[in-house]
């Protein structure tokens, strides 16, 4: 009978010891999405007001910003391409210009490093699992647990909220 509850005692650790790493949220791999070819629309809060915004990630390191509003900026655009040039473009004027570093900070978001990440946690919201990951420079970021995008990153500049029905990802 002693046997029997070493056994049994052995047994409970092993299950509780391999259910402990679910708890701690999901670090591994959580910065996937950035490797694909990705398209997010979502609402920027700043200082001076929100901005709709759609953010094009592509996997030679190119981004896009297209702003959705306001009215005054809707259809103007960022481009940061391969090289790291940036170009502004509203109606049919490119400009070449200097990083802004809002936008510079909205795509840093999207290229965050695991070796960066400090803590990593599951939270639970709205009935979805959120994988809450806290990196330095004081960023937080959102996952969901259900398909590992990203939902809300939050930066001491800026919010970003992501449209769950706004994104894609390419698929290979």
């Amino acid at each position: 009978m002693k046997i029997l509850r070493i056994w049994i005692t052995i047994l409970l650790t092993a299950v509780l010891l391999a259910a402990l790493p679910s708890c701690g949220g999901d670090p591994d791999d959580s910065l996937s999405y950035q490797e694909q070819e990705c398209v997010f629309t979502g609402v920027c809060k700043l200082e001076d007001g929100d901005y709709t915004l759609q953010i094009s990630l592509h996997t030679d390191g190119s981004r896009e910003l297209l702003f959705l509003s306001p009215e005054t900026l809707s259809g103007c655009r960022y481009i940061r391409d391969a090289a790291g040039a940036y170009s502004f473009i509203c109606e049919d004027t490119v400009l070449p210009v200097a990083g802004n570093p809002t936008v510079e900070t909205v795509f840093g978001l999207f290229e965050l490093k695991e070796s960066d990440l400090l803590s990593a946690e599951l939270e639970e919201n709205a009935g979805e699992g959120l994988n809450v990951l806290t990196f330095a420079g004081d960023v937080t970021v959102y996952l969901s647990s259900a398909d590992g995008l990203p939902l809300r990153f939050e930066h001491p500049l800026l919010t970003l909220t992501l449209h769950a029905d706004g994104r894609e990802v390419a698929k290979p």
